[in-house]
This record gives C-alpha cells, structure tokens and sequence, in this order.
C-alpha cells in the first residue's frame, strides 16, 4: 500500500482493537469516498495473531513500521498483494 490514511487511536484504553479498526474505516470512507480493504497496525496490537479479516472484509496486517496505536488505513493494490 502506497498512500492511505493515519488514524491515530488517542483513547488508548479501548480493549478491543475491533472498534477502533471500524472507526478507522469509516474515517477513510469519508475523506475518500472508498471501502478500504487493509489496515497495518504494529505487531503487538494483534496479540500473536496472524493476518486475518476484520467485519466487513478489511484485512489486518502487522507492520512492524506501523507505531502502536497507529492504523495505517488504505487499499492495497492487487499487483503489492
């Protein structure tokens, strides 16, 4: 992913990373009129987990580049994937 969006969690105490994922989505939807379908969040936000798919159909990958607490928000073009 080339360009996307920052989100930025500032309330850090949000036990699940599923809300604000969504927030972040919709953050996106609304600055560029588009589904996002992936998000890169830093490693130890995803407690061990692997990439997986996050409701509705927005992929989580770890990026180790990404800050914790960052979500770094976009679409992936197919020939990156």
């Amino acid at each position: 992913m080339k360009e996307g969006l920052l989100w930025y969690d500032t309330d850090q105490t949000e036990t699940t990373t599923e809300s604000v994922l969504s927030q972040a989505a919709d953050a996106y939807r609304r600055k560029f009129g588009a589904d996002p379908d992936t998000v890169h969040i830093h490693p130890d936000q995803m407690n061990g987990a692997g990439p997986y798919v996050e409701d509705p159909g927005v992929w989580v990958w770890p990026k180790d580049t990404v800050q914790e607490y960052h979500y770094f928000v976009g679409v992936e073009r197919s020939e990156e994937k």
